[in-house]
């Protein structure tokens, strides 16, 4: 079983890069290279938003643990959140989290609490993704898109009711004891869980605006399909973050992404944006490891000194 798992990520990544090898191929012809032009100001627009959505990200895991009775602040959870970066892209993902639960408690944090938070923060991340898509889908009509994907806007009332405080804790806990851990009790307030929604609905625009400008940089994108850019964006990572087979998503995002790009701009545009962008992403977040990870280390063995004493 381990032998298939471990073979079968590279193949699916393989898969997909030659369908979309295949499709930039076929359709390289109809690359409009008179309409690409190069604009520094887009791309470094791109970036302070990539810095930015990195940094609200610890925000809203600042938040989410701040409604377990669990406090941290803002610098550490950037540094925190900026070293284990590198988890994503390691087969099965769950590095990230360790070392986010390992990092926590060498700060003094609930190690539990903070393995609670980060399901937390996943499912407000997931849900916040499916909504801004089901909303994009508005102008998806009448593109192409096969007719049933239009089932996707029920997701935004289901999504409200499995926040409801009488249904959130039963599938966190549901969650936890599929993996074998205790449960847990907590309330919150409809009102609070729906403001912690919005930071990370919030935080989706902010990542789609990063991708419009990073194509914007090369491409006269027009400003009119900037909300399907936002849906296709959060829905192609959230695709790839759930192939838990495929480190970081990889291909699988880029795959989603290419597909339903062709219905905003031209297909050869669109694959080559959605390959970019991966790179795009990993030159931001080694910034924002840089940026924000330098003296972590000593804020960490002056709290162990701390404890001992």
């Amino acid at each position: 079983m381990n032998l298939a798992k471990k073979f079968l990520g590279p193949t699916v990544v393989l898969i997909v890069f030659v369908f979309i090898g295949r499709s930039l191929y076929i359709n390289w012809t109809q690359i409009p290279f008179q309409e690409l032009s190069f604009n520094f100001g887009f791309l470094a627009i791109s970036l302070v938003l990539q810095i930015f959505y990195l940094t609200v990200i610890s925000l809203g895991w600042k938040l989410v643990l701040k409604n377990l009775n669990e406090k941290i602040s803002l610098k550490n959870a950037i540094q925190i959140h900026a070293i284990t970066q590198f988890g994503r892209y390691v087969p099965g993902k769950f590095l990230a989290p360790l070392g986010k639960v390992y990092f926590a408690k060498r700060l003094g944090i609930s190690g539990y609490k903070t393995f609670v938070s980060i399901v937390l923060e996943t499912i407000l991340s997931i849900l916040s993704a499916l909504i801004i898509f089901s909303i994009s889908l508005i102008w998806f009509i009448n593109k192409g898109l096969p007719r049933q994907i239009y089932l996707m806007l029920f997701v935004i009332p289901l999504c409200l009711i499995a926040l409801h405080p009488g249904v959130l804790p039963r599938i966190v806990n549901w969650g936890l004891k599929i993996l074998k851990k205790e449960s847990i009790k907590f309330t919150l307030h409809y009102s609070r869980i729906l403001q912690l929604l919005l930071i990370y609905f919030l935080n989706w625009i902010i990542y789609g605006f990063c991708f419009y400008f990073l194509i914007k940089s090369f491409y006269p994108i027009a400003y009119s399909v900037l909300l399907p850019l936002l849906g296709s964006n959060a829905i192609a990572w959230i695709i790839g973050f759930l192939s838990f087979i495929v480190p970081g998503g990889l291909g699988i995002r880029e795959g989603i992404l290419s597909f339903l790009l062709k219905y905003l701009i031209p297909t050869s545009i669109g694959i080559i944006s959605a390959l970019i962008w991966r790179v795009w992403v990993i030159i931001g977040m080694f910034i924002f490891i840089a940026i924000f990870a330098k003296g972590f280390k000593s804020i960490i063995r002056k709290n162990d000194t701390k404890i001992s004493d």
